[in-house]
């Protein structure tokens, strides 16, 4: 009998340490692909992901709008430059590339989402294999619009979609949304100064100079990281005395102070490893504690309680444009065979929404054809954000649902 216990306790002991390594395994791979979310220790130089100038540019309407063009960043860990890359937004001001002309197109089309939508590879998005797909299946011209704004929930995404159809007429709207976007509160970004230090602030407070109590640092910023400084400090490593490197640094440290939504790496209240299992998300638990600021979140269980939300399926109604919901399944749910992984709040929203809209959103784990391994829609191990392989099965799993809802005919 004892020999038994023991054994049982051995066994305990043992799985417990198990855990604990691939804990840390876990979190070592987190901050290696988001730095940005770790405290760097105590000592050690932040890690930094930078902007020459800000992609994001105030709007009280939409929260955000992109600034067209091309914009030049980079990237540091432990101190030194590891990378220079440029963020790409089309004349349009939005994300992706446009193929084909909108006004004398014959299917026009608007989607409106998230990161998810917004995610590009090369200058592809998932709304451009929509478009390749609706000519296929069409025989017509189509013309695709992609309104994907990253860290947008439904609520802005219907604020935006409102105008939007106003303004350009189409002939289909398209709400594409992940789980997590039910529960997103609407925010604002802006570029600013604030004690002289060039700031891009996350905020509640809709004004293009918030109080920094209500904000959060999306970014660093700083004008004279162009991508000549970038490459040359890649090229011959850090200087002595660069005050660039050093105001970055500066207003890292200070961001990573007042944030919520950063954590130590050896942080023992909560595991990342099971965030990811059980909730499809390896920062849940950081983001629950983070501020509103950096990820709001509102308490509402029917969107029909937000007077905007309300008043913007009214426009949309009264241009008796079809609005369709379009589920965008994550790789976790993929991989779990469920569409969505719903807490209560969230299942609530999602058939508040299905109610208001009138049908029930076009689901991917049902309009796809089989491709093996679920995992290879997602960019990384960790980043649940579409590859280019991933954009292709949104935009079929669309076109699938539209298709069988008689809203692509030949």
């Amino acid at each position: 009998m004892k020999s038994r216990f023991l054994e049982g306790i051995l066994l305990m002991f043992s799985m417990a340490i198990g855990f604990v390594l691939l804990e840390l395994g876990h979190r070592y791979l987190l901050s290696s692909q988001y730095p940005e979310h770790f405290i760097a220790s105590s000592g050690n130089p932040p890690d930094l992901w930078f902007f020459q100038q800000s992609p994001w540019r105030f709007n009280l309407e939409f929260g955000y709008e992109y600034v067209p063009g091309t914009i030049h960043g980079g990237s540091s860990a432990a101190g030194r430059i590891t990378s220079c890359w440029s963020w790409w937004t089309n004349s349009q001001g939005n994300i992706g590339r446009i193929d084909g002309d909108y006004a004398s197109a014959d299917i026009k089309v608007l989607v409106f989402g998230d990161s998810f939508t917004a995610q590009q590879e090369g200058d592809l998005t998932w709304p451009n294999f929509l478009q390749q797909e609706l000519d296929r299946r069409s025989g017509k011209r189509s013309h695709v619009v992609n309104y994907g704004r990253d860290g947008y929930g439904i609520l802005q995404m219907i604020d935006m979609a409102a105008v939007k159809a106003e303004q350009q007429k189409p002939d289909l709207i398209v709400i594409a949304f992940i789980t997590d976007d039910l529960t997103r509160d609407r925010f604002w970004r802006t570029a600013t100064v604030v004690d002289g230090r060039e700031r891009i602030l996350t905020t509640t407070d809709p004004k293009p100079h918030p109080d920094l109590s209500v904000s959060a640092d999306t970014a660093i910023m700083h004008s004279a990281a162009t991508e000549e400084w970038c490459k040359t400090v890649v090229h011959r490593g850090r200087q002595p005395g660069d005050k660039v490197f050093e105001t970055m640094e500066a207003v890292a440290r200070e961001a990573q102070a007042r944030s919520g939504l950063r954590m130590d790496f050896y942080d023992p209240s909560f595991s990342t490893l099971l965030d990811r299992l059980m909730k499809g998300d390896s920062f849940a638990t950081l983001r629950l504690r983070a501020r509103g600021s950096q990820n709001p979140r509102h308490k509402m269980l029917d969107f029909r309680r937000d007077e905007r939300f309300g008043k913007g399926m009214e426009r949309l109604a009264a241009l008796g444009i079809p609005v369709v919901l379009m589920h965008l399944a994550t790789v976790q749910e993929l991989i779990s065979g469920q569409e969505y992984r719903l807490g209560s709040q969230e299942n609530a929203l999602l058939q508040s929404l299905t109610d208001i809209v009138g049908q029930p959103p076009i689901e991917t784990i049902n309009n796809f054809n089989p491709i093996g391994d679920v995992r290879q829609i997602g960019r990384t191990a960790i980043d649940s954000h579409p590859s280019l392989l991933g954009m292709k099965v949104y935009a079929e799993a669309a076109a699938n649902g539209l298709e069988a809802r008689g809203l692509i005919r030949k």
